[in-house]
């Protein structure tokens, strides 16, 4: 009986000790937030371009991507262009939907959808593609980078290549129609995939590709919508995004068949943002967008 007792006043004694250090350590740590939710959103990213009050983790991916090989200048007005238009577009002038009879986008796709989507910014914060024309692989052909920011503890870079127009060099990137020339600046994206039109032989082998990995015969694309003065004319000369077996373009940022599942993932969380920069990009006020 003696041995029980002491064990209890033992374990009475331990007891109020304890509690009496928690409360010591309490009072030295300081008040305690009223929720967990407080302490979210408390990383400061290193990079100013990265502190937008997205979460801790895009904002160390973000931080990360400075050390991902991108160049800095093409990541510094990309991210520029996110951060503008990350809640809201100041006009919906920006969005020049163009002739539906000329495209094969409007299939699955209409412009009041769209403009309610994108109604609180851009949709997509995770993946963005920049196409930089400076980083040439051949004549026409620069060198794309598709980013996803929320892949994990670690951003996703997929480095490839786009193709550029024909037109493109000889017409100093113009944003005028039927130039055949690609064009500069920060676009977004329609939220739908559509079968990109052409039918030669080359195509169709490009379908049968994509339908072996997916069960669907496509050519895969999606619209593309300039934002500035530099690239407000993309959508009515219908330069898509677009998977093709070719080497160039008609002004269109093309892409390898290989790659239709990055069109895919935009579509899906989209509409996304897409940068085609080059040394004349600067960034304008988005209000101009709409100016010819």
């Amino acid at each position: 009986m003696l041995r029980i007792l002491i064990f209890y006043f033992s374990s009475v004694v331990f007891a109020r000790d304890m509690e009496i250090q928690r409360q010591v350590s309490d009072i030295l740590a300081g008040p305690k937030p009223e929720c967990p939710s407080c302490l979210e959103n408390s990383y400061k990213a290193t990079y100013p371009l990265c502190n937008n009050g997205l979460d801790d983790s895009w904002k160390a991916n973000c931080d990360k991507l400075y050390e991902a090989g991108i160049p800095k200048d093409a990541l510094d007005f990309t991210l520029q262009s996110f951060n503008k238009n990350l809640t809201s577009f100041k006009t919906s002038k920006c969005f020049k939907w163009g002739e539906p009879k000329n495209h094969y986008s409007f299939a699955n796709t209409n412009e009041e959808k769209f403009k309610n989507k994108v109604k609180n910014g851009i949709v997509n914060k995770c993946q963005i593609v920049i196409n930089d024309t400076r980083e040439k692989q051949m004549q026409y052909r620069g060198t794309m980078y598709y980013i996803d920011l929320c892949s994990g503890v670690e951003p996703k870079v997929v480095k490839t290549y786009f193709n550029m127009g024909t037109g493109t060099y000889t017409n100093d990137f113009a944003n005028v129609s039927g130039k055949k020339s690609t064009v500069l600046g920060a676009f977004l994206t329609n939220y739908q995939v559509f079968d990109y039109q052409p039918g030669n032989e080359k195509y169709k082998k490009l379908r049968s590709f994509i339908k072996i990995q997916t069960g669907k015969s496509y050519a895969h694309g999606i619209q593309l919508f300039g934002l500035q003065g530099t690239n407000n004319n993309a959508s009515n000369d219908m330069k898509y995004l677009h998977v093709s077996p070719y080497r160039s373009s008609w002004g269109c940022p093309s892409i390898d068949s290989k790659n239709y599942w990055m069109i895919e993932e935009l579509a899906k969380n989209g509409p996304s943002l897409l940068v085609n920069y080059g040394e004349k990009s600067k960034m304008e006020d988005i209000n101009k967008c709409s100016e010819d």
